[in-house]
């Protein structure tokens, strides 16, 4: 596995090769040797497989930790995320431990979060706990009038509700985690999925904009 680089003519001609491939190192490559000039260059640097949910869950929770495999903040290759002009992250009397977080977050009172990554926009409930997650927030702010209408309609708001306790999970853009709401894994199912949720190597992953119930456990 590792980064593929293809001139535009060279990609279409073996992606459209008879009998059509699916996999780049069982198929493409074995048969394109002969036909192409095929040439490899190594790489010593850090990379990660992010083939599984597994993968996508560690690699992302490793940077969080004290010894990260790749140092975001080195002075040496600097990395220059896109700019999205978002106001700086509130923390409001909460325990962060481990984590990364990034622009235009709001972690209210009591909230306990431990070895997370919490992506732009998130807002996080009062006295909610998360453990070893990865929250990718949401593509925009709601207003408070917004919020209030979500109450009258018993709607969870964006991101993650009031009390909720949420362990070794996913949670993609825009999901609505409502207030109580358990996302735990409890019996330690390796795979399943339901109507808003997928467990993949015993990781809970919730889709983007799927909305979790007030006290619903997963």
């Amino acid at each position: 596995m590792g980064i593929y680089l293809f001139s535009r003519k060279a990609l279409l001609e073996m992606l459209n090769a008879r009998p059509l491939a699916t996999d780049f190192g069982k198929e493409v490559f074995p048969r394109s040797i002969k036909t192409h000039h095929v040439q490899a260059h190594l790489f010593d640097g850090y990379w990660e497989d992010l083939g599984t949910v597994k993968a996508y869950h560690e690699a992302n929770l490793a940077l969080a930790g004290d010894d990260p495999p790749f140092d975001f903040h080195s002075p040496d290759g600097v990395i220059y995320t896109r700019m999205r002009f978002l106001p700086a992250s509130r923390v409001l009397g909460a325990t962060l431990r481990h984590c990364l977080l990034s622009d235009g977050c709001v972690v209210e009172q009591g909230a306990d979060i431990d070895r997370c990554l919490l992506g732009v926009r998130s807002r996080i409930g009062k006295n909610v706990r998360i453990r070893d997650t990865v929250v990718l927030g949401a593509d925009r702010f709601e207003t408070d009038a917004e919020r209030a209408a979500n109450v009258r309609l018993n709607r969870p708001n964006l991101v993650v509700g009031e009390g909720a306790v949420i362990e070794q999970a996913i949670l993609d853009k825009d999901c609505r985690i409502g207030r109580g709401a358990k996302i735990l894994n409890r019996r330690g199912v390796k795979d399943d999925e339901g109507e808003n949720y997928v467990i993949r190597d015993g990781v809970i992953a919730i889709p983007r904009g799927a909305v979790i119930p007030d006290g619903a456990e997963i």
